[in-house]
């Protein structure tokens, strides 16, 4: 059995997290939870650590929460508008015209693999200096006011440091696409299926990554689930004016032509969706929000038979979020079915003022099913 890509999860200053601590995860992972706990924000923190703070990841999530203005590209975003926008990452959304916050997230007790994100001030003088000056600079900053000359030349920027000694520095005045780096070796595949499933395009290239490889009857099967007259998949060019995108068309067994998905229902667009991300998530991770949305309960056993047989196999970690107590009874039985893969719920809830994660285990979650006492 392949190692998890993540034993355990931490959240520090990141929106409704003060201290989010999730001590052990599973193969196949379910967090379920009452509005506004986070669910969604937590699935947003795994795929930044995934992508290692990557800044147009950031712009992205933050784009997708109306936090910033939809389809504003960051290289065309003024600075103000990018603090602006980034203040809202943080936990205690600082205000202050100088304020410093800091976030990271990452596998407890692992330093080297976290992920630490700074919203700082620093210096313009000292932009093009070596990080170690500028951490020096910092280190011995003090409160702004008692520096003399430094206030008015002081200018935002984004710290992103892996680990205990990589780090890159974003000024908010200089940042564009052709400066942002990540360190490769330490990225991990992850791909997130939204709420409202995903873009044509991201269909298309998750397509083209599988397409005449085995992986490719993985999601063929996954669609007859839905409809077992399926007996293939194609995406063929749909030109719209100036816009041209690539819609997916099957073949039904008994039918002469083929016919798009869609006209099939929103449900089989939404098990296309999750099949593709999650044949695409090799050796990495998968995240999907609010997974049940767009199929009747009465596949929900399958597709959870489905998501963990595949997890298992390509070695994928899986974080869904759901509301639907169909949706949970149908990843009990499916998680009770697996012997190999261990499934797990994680319940996030309020105690005071901090959101804390509850971890219900397959024995206990059968339980709670069979006795129908509330976890959600």
């Amino acid at each position: 059995m392949s190692a998890l890509t993540l034993p355990s999860f931490e959240v520090k200053g990141f929106r409704a997290f003060k201290d989010l601590r999730i001590e052990r995860l599973g193969r196949v992972n379910l967090i379920v939870g009452k509005n506004n706990v986070g669910k969604t924000a937590l699935l947003e923190a795994l795929q930044i650590y995934a992508e290692q703070g990557y800044p147009p990841l950031i712009w992205e999530l933050l784009s997708e929460r109306d936090q910033v203005a939809h389809r504003t590209a960051i290289r065309s975003a003024d600075t103000e508008e990018l603090l602006s926008a980034l203040r809202h990452m943080y936990h205690d959304r600082p205000s202050g015209t100088r304020a410093t916050s800091v976030l990271w997230l990452g596998p407890i007790g692992i330093p080297d693999a976290k992920v630490t994100l700074s919203l700082i001030w620093i210096p313009r003088r000292a932009l093009d200096d070596p990080w170690d000056k500028i951490e020096e600079y910092l280190s011995n900053r003090g409160e702004p006011g008692n520096r003399d000359g430094l206030i008015g030349d002081e200018t935002p920027g984004l710290s992103i440091q892996i680990g205990q000694h990589h780090s890159i520095l974003y000024s908010l005045e200089r940042i564009s696409p052709a400066r942002f780096a990540r360190p490769d070796s330490n990225v991990k595949t992850c791909h997130f299926v939204r709420a409202n499933g995903l873009t044509k395009a991201k269909v298309g290239d998750l397509w083209d990554n599988i397409a005449l490889t085995d992986l490719q009857q993985d999601v063929i099967q996954s669609l007859r689930i839905i409809a077992p007259g399926v007996e293939g998949l194609s995406l063929v060019a749909e030109a719209r004016g100036d816009v041209r995108d690539r819609i997916p068309i099957v073949r039904i067994a008994g039918m002469n032509e083929p016919i798009p998905l869609r006209s099939l229902g929103d449900g089989m667009q939404r098990m296309l969706g999750i099949a593709l991300a999650l044949v695409n998530a090799k050796d990495g991770i998968l995240l999907v929000d609010e997974v049940e949305n767009g199929l009747h309960y009465t596949v929900l056993p399958q597709l959870w038979r489905l998501i963990f047989e595949t997890a298992r196999r390509l070695n994928v970690q899986v974080f869904a979020t759901s509301h639907s107590w169909e949706c949970l009874e149908a990843f009990q039985q499916a998680a009770e079915e697996d012997t190999e893969s261990e499934g797990l719920l994680i319940r996030l809830q309020l105690k005071g003022e901090q959101i804390v994660a509850v971890l219900v285990d397959e024995e206990h979650l059968g339980i709670a099913t069979s006795e129908r006492i509330e976890v959600r």
